[in-house]
């Protein structure tokens, strides 16, 4: 296995790490719906969130009830409450009952049909300090202006859970520049940056607006689509690879020629139960993808997860 794919695997892991729980002031983090990023703290003994004016967080979301849930706080720590909503609260895509654990952090709360809301605690010399946004969430990727690595994988968690349990299309895309590495050794990592911003630009205009799409890491990138079918995906993911091939940019040592390696993994094609798994399922279609010499299009299936390992290594 080459060095260059040790690479975009530790970027694409097999697991997705949580934060340890943390004691200290609970917020709750907007990560999903309208006013994505913003951080509300969770207000003592209760905080009531809905669509009415009276409501201490109001979300602008036609999903949610006028009163949807309750964050209470409890000697064992905070808790949700469903109100009677008429969609329902869920917690890490379970549905929210009575007599629930205490929230944990990073937990994620789906209010309604599209918002979602992430719990945690914040270490502060004051507990009276807010902290800012960024303090949780980098939303956004400061060279591209995609959105982030965590943000996206954050993200893949709530939608993988919500895809399972209301057996809703979503598959995910992988998308790597063939030899970003030995690229950016020969023409400069200034350079690199250069072609990053430039390609994730293409990316952006080619895709559809309700499409999410994150930088993973140099060179790496990654597409979330809700409402496609896999086949659909694919012809997407086969469009920017063609609208790619053959591209060159001039760099200080002449022209590089530009291809990308990519792979679809879906939900709905692939016996998965987490959003681990998912990405596990598309980051091995996109080795198999950069081992046949990349500018191709691999679709992710049970046959090829199969497969000795010795078959899909470089």
């Amino acid at each position: 296995m080459n060095d260059d794919w040790d690479d975009t695997v530790a970027a694409l892991p097999g697991t997705i790490d949580l934060e340890e729980p943390r004691q200290g002031r609970a917020y709750v983090v907007v990560v999903r719906g309208a006013k994505v990023g913003q951080i509300h703290p969770v207000s003592s003994p209760d905080m009531v969130i809905g669509r009415a004016a009276g409501a201490d967080l109001v979300l602008e979301d036609e999903g949610v009830s006028r009163f949807h849930c309750r964050l209470r706080h409890t000697p064992g720590g905070v808790v949700v409450d469903d109100m009677n909503s008429r969609n329902g609260t869920y917690r890490n895509g379970e549905k929210v009952v009575s007599g629930m654990a205490p929230l944990e952090e990073g937990d994620r709360l789906q209010i309604g049909t599209t918002t979602v809301l992430r719990f945690t605690y914040e270490e502060t010399a004051d507990a009276g300090e807010t902290p800012s946004p960024d303090a949780h969430e980098s939303v956004r990727d400061t060279l591209t202006g995609m959105y982030s690595r965590r943000y996206f994988v954050d993200r893949l968690q709530v939608e993988v859970a919500y895809a399972l349990e209301h057996r809703s299309p979503l598959s995910l895309l992988l998308i790597h520049i063939d030899r970003f590495a030995d690229i950016c050794a020969s023409q400069g990592q200034p350079f690199g940056d250069q072609l990053t911003t430039s390609l994730a630009n293409h990316i952006v205009e080619k895709i559809h607006k309700e499409d999410i799409v994150a930088r993973l890491a140099a060179g790496s990138f990654a597409m979330m689509a809700r409402s496609a079918s896999p086949g659909d995906t694919f012809m997407l993911a086969e469009r920017l690879r063609s609208s790619t091939a053959g591209l060159t940019v001039p760099g200080a040592t002449g022209p590089e020629r530009i291809t990308l390696s990519l792979a679809v993994g879906s939900v709905s094609e692939l016996r998965i139960e987490s959003a681990n798994d998912l990405m596990t399922a598309a980051g091995t279609a996109l080795h198999r993808a950069r081992s046949q010499g990349g500018d191709r299009v691999v679709l992710c299936t049970q046959d090829l997860l199969r497969e000795p390992k010795d078959r899909i290594k470089v």
